[in-house]
């Protein structure tokens, strides 16, 4: 059962294999949320005459999906990552007999209908819940145009027969140990659908509306579009799923409880908290829906997701929905960060108290279960907890941001070498990375203050020292640096060092008598700026100076995101919190690590390692290309709440590049055929 539904879902992925390109989906605008039929409709077909009226919606629908094009969305990603057009073309039927193949497991020859699959036609997936009283896996249903009925008929059965009718203008499609499929008369853009479903129960009661009905539906959205009604799970589901959830406290308990009447106590009432709250959010959900749109350039492929709220009853729903009026492009302090940042995120400041209830109650968790495992003292394990709390201040935006740090590899005959690799493949995955908050200083130095005074506690230490056991020789040390100058007054410093980390040894070396050590030193540095702070982190000082004197407010804006160009995303948008990434991180990640092992380890590194490490520092656009996301929220009688991501062009072309001149290492590991 498992392999018939992956069979089934794939139908939504061949597609995206090898279509042939054509013009870009043209957006349209969302929908109300009623769907409902177009009013014209086909009520007959030239080759059959069949009735082809809408019939009504099963019952208990829970989902619905649509693929509007999937000829559209492969041919729009081909030529933004600059893919010459036959070579999708010549793999479509390709891909769309093998998943026939992998979901009718060769009752007939896939290749006749595969050749009658209509790829610029929508594919619709209905998902609905399974009359049973009893809980069961949904039921699900798929469907994909098809150019020719009679051609598909005579394609259904094997040579010389006539498919059997299920239902009229309903044809079995022959299939002993597969899903159970049927070719049906359809409405709408072709003469007849493929409609396939994982038991015949399921698919004699989908068919006729996914054939007369689902095409002449408007879902809205782009190329694709998903909705899950909790509505109608929750009518269903509702009274079920609260009793579950009322059992979730004692068996939390249970599963997780120490034997300890204090923790255990404050866990079930923890768990209670919980229990009571996800009630009230299925209360406030009302329907889930996704979409996702591609082109040809720019902004290739935009996905985003939205969840509808019927209510705010619970603490999850109001903490999302707060202050949702102050959507607006990012803060001031946002385009302060270093220009060179592959990753570049903020938050709208919210209010503290609107999580210290929660904070409370995990403070008190956590002391019972350093208590329970009998860490430090009393006013020890307080002091711990206290750790948790929310320092910025009401309203007060934060930032943060990451970069690289281009330290060169030594080669491995200079003097050193070793060690020298070592650290400085470390600097390099390491990086650079900023916090910054629209406050000043004190509230962060009270918390560093407290962080480094609870990590010295001698019960702290001993319970780290007892849990390493033979590797406490590396436990990290901590203490106070000298601030540079250049930082201005009211800068600190600190040095957390990793002692006792073995160097290395030289490729074809004798054995050594005693293996030499290093340390590594992470540097964390504050600087205060007026009414904003900034925290630095990275192995790298002189870099971390460099970054923190970009973000001072009298430094030049030409080092600065303010000046950087493609960000219009962000600039001209509204959005409650967000920012970019990239691949550069991962990619510069890799290639480190690759380089560093082979300088090292030279006998142990293929040269198709190299090639990959080769090809990941002279991508197209180093990896370094804008991945836009973005959270955003509608009030209103329903309050809506997203997730946005938009992946552009030099994403693609990056990703194209990395394929074609590392094929053998990713063949080698099955991500490539």
């Amino acid at each position: 059962m498992r392999r018939t539904r992956i069979g089934l879902i794939s139908v939504l992925w061949v597609g995206l294999c090898g279509c042939v390109p054509s013009d870009p989906v043209s957006p349209r605008q969302p929908s109300s949320t009623v769907v409902a039929p177009v009013p014209e409709l086909p009520t007959a077909t030239a080759e059959t005459g069949a009735d082809l009226s809408p019939v009504s919606e099963p019952p208990d629908i829970v989902g619905l999906a649509r693929w509007r094009s999937p000829i559209a969305t492969a041919g729009n990603l081909a030529s933004c990552a600059g893919v010459a057009p036959i070579i999708v073309e010549v793999n479509a039927r390709m891909g769309v007999d093998w998943m026939l193949r992998s979901v009718l497991r060769g009752s007939i020859d896939t290749r006749k209908i595969a050749g009658l699959i209509a790829l610029d036609a929508p594919v619709d997936v209905v998902v609905a819940l399974d009359p049973n009283e009893r809980p069961r896996p949904p039921l699900i249903a798929v469907s994909v145009g098809l150019n020719s009925l009679d051609g598909a008929k005579v394609a259904a059965a094997p040579s010389g027969q006539t498919p059997a009718e299920m239902s009229p203008g309903v044809w079995r499609v022959k299939s002993d140990r597969g899903a159970a499929c049927a070719v049906a008369a359809s409405a709408g853009a072709t003469p007849a659908r493929l409609v396939c479903a994982e038991r015949e129960k399921t698919l004699a009661a989908m068919a006729p509306y996914l054939a007369r009905t689902v095409p002449g539906l408007d879902l809205g959205g782009p190329d694709i579009h998903v909705e899950a009604r909790v509505d109608v799970m929750r009518k269903r589901y509702g009274e079920a799923a609260l009793t579950l959830l009322r059992a979730m406290p004692g068996s939390i308990q249970a599963e997780y409880g120490v034997g300890d009447a204090t923790f255990d106590a404050l866990l079930f009432e923890a768990a209670a908290a919980a229990q009571d709250d996800a009630g009230k959010l299925l209360g406030d959900l009302r329907r889930v829906t996704a979409e996702v749109r591609s082109d040809k350039s720019g902004t290739c492929l935009h996905a985003s997701g939205e969840v509808e709220l019927s209510g705010k009853s619970s603490w999850i729903a109001g903490t999302l929905t707060d202050r949702l009026d102050r959507s607006g492009p990012p803060p001031p302090i946002y385009w302060r960060q270093p220009k060179d940042s592959e990753i570049a995120v903020y938050g709208r400041g919210a209010d503290p108290a609107l999580l210290s209830t929660a904070l409370q109650k995990a403070r008190e968790l956590l002391e019972a279960a350093l208590a329970a495992e009998k860490v430090g003292t009393a006013a020890e394990r307080r002091k711990i907890a206290e750790l948790l709390n929310v320092t910025a201040g009401k309203d007060a935006h934060t930032v943060m941001s990451h970069g690289p740090v281009n330290v060169a590899l030594p080669t491995a005959t200079a003097k050193g070498a070793q060690q020298k690799i070592v650290e400085a493949s470390m600097a390099r995955v390491f990086g650079w990375t900023l916090f910054g908050v629209e406050e000043g200083p004190a509230a962060l130095k009270k918390q560093l203050k407290a962080l480094v005074d609870a990590y010295k506690l001698p019960g702290v230490q001993t319970a780290l020292k007892k849990e390493l056991g033979r590797d406490a020789k590396h436990l990290p040390t901590v203490k106070s640096g000298a601030a540079p100058a250049s930082l201005g007054a009211g800068a600190e410093a600190l040095e957390i060092t990793m002692p006792n980390v073995e160097v290395p040894g030289l490729p074809d070396a004798p054995p050594r008598k005693v293996d030499p050590v290093m340390s590594l030193t992470l540097h964390v540095l504050l600087m205060a700026d007026g009414d904003t702070t900034w925290l630095a982190l990275g192995l790298a000082k002189d870099e971390l100076v460099k970054r923190l004197l970009v973000v001072k407010k009298s430094a030049d804006e030409k080092g600065q995101l303010a000046t950087r160009g493609g960000l219009d995303t962000l600039r001209n948008g509204k959005q409650m919190s967000g920012g970019f990434l990239s691949a550069a991180p991962v990619g510069n990640a890799i290639a480190t690590y690759l380089q560093g092992a082979a300088a090292l380890y030279p006998q142990w590194t293929s040269s198709s390692d190299l090639s990959v490490a080769q090809s990941l520092v002279t991508l197209p656009n180093r990896g370094q290309t804008p991945l836009f996301v973005t959270v955003n929220g509608t009030p209103g009688a329903t309050t809506k709440v997203s997730l946005a991501i938009d992946i552009q062009q030099g994403t693609f072309e990056d990703a194209k590049s990395l394929a074609i001149s590392s094929y053998s290492f990713f063949s080698k590991l099955g991500i490539l055929p």
